[in-house]
């Protein structure tokens, strides 16, 4: 289940939309709440709170495809109705330790979004919040919150099961379909990332120093879809030019995405070598798609770009979870999924040479990109 609220519409309370997600596993159905249930059930369950998005994932046998349904539908219509006071206390607590804890990957995360994202912009924002702004929510804020946004409307439900539509239909119509209507929250709003040539420093939690450039993706569809396809070739030509690590890494989220490469070279490596690199690399990237006098092999290296994207599509339908929040993000969009995801397959199909040319020129443009030195802020060993 994917609903359209995450850590953009926190608003003034940072950290609410997560808290949220925690929250809604505390509900009782019978005598258990549902975390105790899924415990029961399920072979794996979790949830992610995104900057557009929350999403439950659970696992289970074919069997409990009712229960799973029900537990669903106690989040969208009972929300904190059997929610306690220090359940709530506990619950505040768990996120707060969660927070304590993090990661170095989601540390530097957070670094590279406030890398790529200007001032004021949603995305800018750590996802969960803070230890300070976590502490002042109140159960009344958090469920009143839940009201706001966790309505029919604003849900999308993708069962993948080799099971008949009628058997979820008539599985749906136990409960979560008797949910009422309720008149959803607007979303925040989220500006999309302008294109900009701006260069800056930022700290973030790596060894060494490292260069970040990223650009906006656009965002028509197809050409999104066409973009991440010659993505890899920019990858290969600036790992071509120097010794170290060239990493692609796509920013934000739905809304607003961007591509971004971290180029981070050895020992030998200085920064300006890395920045003539990079400046190289884009230049001579539309060139990659230039037919020459030896055809062969040109449409040889480009059916290389083209079948890895086309690879990719088809890899990202395998993988369950990657491929059902997808299909639910189509859906939050306004999108037919399988509109959509012919529309992803014919744009990758139709990429042309020349029209692989036309978009680096467009869209990977120096002046597009931004440009951001990573200085290490202390020694941290790992990724």
């Amino acid at each position: 289940m994917r609903y359209r609220v995450g850590s953009v519409d926190d608003g003034n309370a940072l950290g609410i939309a997560h808290m949220a997600e925690h929250l809604m596993f505390q509900q009782v159905l019978g005598s258990q709440t549902l975390f105790a249930q899924l415990e029961q059930i399920a072979t794996y369950f979790n949830a992610l709170t995104s900057y557009d998005a929350t999403t439950y994932i659970t696992r289970a046998p074919r069997a409990y495809l009712d229960r799973l349904l029900a537990i669903e539908g106690v989040r969208r219509a009972l929300r904190c109705t059997s929610i306690s006071d220090s359940v709530f206390a506990r619950e505040r607590e768990g996120v707060i330790n969660e927070l304590r804890q993090r990661d170095e990957s989601k540390q530097l995360l957070n670094a590279l979004q406030a890398a790529v994202y200007p001032e004021g912009h949603p995305y800018r924002d750590n996802i969960g919040g803070s230890i300070e702004s976590l502490s002042a929510l109140t159960r009344e804020q958090v469920c009143a919150f839940v009201d706001q946004h966790y309505v029919p409307s604003n849900a999308v439900l993708v069962v993948s099961c080799n099971v008949a539509p009628e058997e979820v239909e008539a599985s749906l119509g136990k409960l979560l379909a008797r949910a009422a209507p309720r008149a959803a929250a607007a979303p925040a709003a989220v500006p999309p990332l302008r294109s900009t040539s701006e260069r800056r420093e930022v700290p973030a939690p790596i060894d060494d120093d490292a260069l970040l450039v990223a650009w906006p993706l656009p965002t028509d569809p197809r050409a999104r879809t066409q973009l991440r396809a010659i993505g890899p070739a920019l990858v290969s030509l600036i790992a071509q030019r120097i010794t170290g690590d060239v990493v692609p890494i796509e920013l934000g989220d739905t809304r607003a995405p961007s591509f971004a490469i971290v180029v981070r070279g050895d020992a030998t490596t200085t920064e300006e070598s890395v920045q003539t690199a990079l400046d190289r690399a884009i230049e001579s990237l539309p060139n990659v798609f230039l037919k020459s006098r030896i055809e062969e092999l040109d449409e040889l290296a480009f059916n290389r770009v083209q079948q890895s994207a086309i690879y990719d599509l088809y890899s990202s339908l395998e993988e369950s979870s990657r491929r059902d929040i997808q299909l639910a993000t189509y859906v939050l969009e306004g999108r037919d999924p399988k509109v959509a995801i012919g529309q992803e397959f014919e744009g990758v199909r139709s990429l042309t040479s020349d029209v692989a040319m036309e978009l680096a020129r467009r869209y990977f443009d120096r002046s597009h990109a931004a440009f951001v030195t990573l200085k290490a802020s202390g020694k941290r060993r790992g990724h």
